[in-house]
């Protein structure tokens, strides 16, 4: 499989998952249209959603981390609409503000920590702590076993 280009801003976690005529589709692709990359990941969340329907997912485990798999490439559906309309939208003169903009929302809300903990790359000059894990959350008690 060949590498991810780094320079392709329509490449994406699921570029494994294309085909050779697809990943070539998308190289040949004009970098500011990411419709072709959009539609990828919609037929793979069809192709994905025909299956459960006709074989539904028994196993908790597996249901949570299929809903959480649709939920990740719907989002990244949406990341993709937003660049696209903002490369041919935004003035150039304000695209190095946009970029600060974004990348301080970014560590504001632990998308870079996300990121990482997820195997992505992340930039090189974020604040100390940025990447730091969350403590745990404390454990769950039912309302019914509060007792006044």
């Amino acid at each position: 499989m060949p590498p991810i280009p780094n320079h392709i801003p329509q490449a994406s976690p699921y570029w494994p998952y294309y085909t050779e005529q697809e990943r070539r589709n998308i190289l040949d692709h004009p970098i500011e249209d990411a419709t072709i990359e959009i539609t990828l990941i919609r037929s793979l969340i069809a192709g994905f959603l025909c299956t459960t329907s006709t074989r539904p997912i028994t196993d908790p485990d597996l249901s949570l981390q299929s809903l959480y798999a649709v939920s990740v490439a719907s989002s990244t559906i949406a990341n993709l609409i937003k660049y696209q309309r903002e490369y041919q939208h935004t003035h150039p003169k304000y695209e190095k503000e946009l970029e600060a903009a974004y990348h301080r929302a970014r560590i504001k809300l632990g998308i870079y920590r996300q990121m990482y903990e997820a195997g992505f790359a992340v930039p090189d000059d974020l604040p100390p702590g940025t990447l730091d894990p969350l403590p745990p959350d404390p454990p769950y008690i039912p309302p019914t076993t509060i007792t006044p």
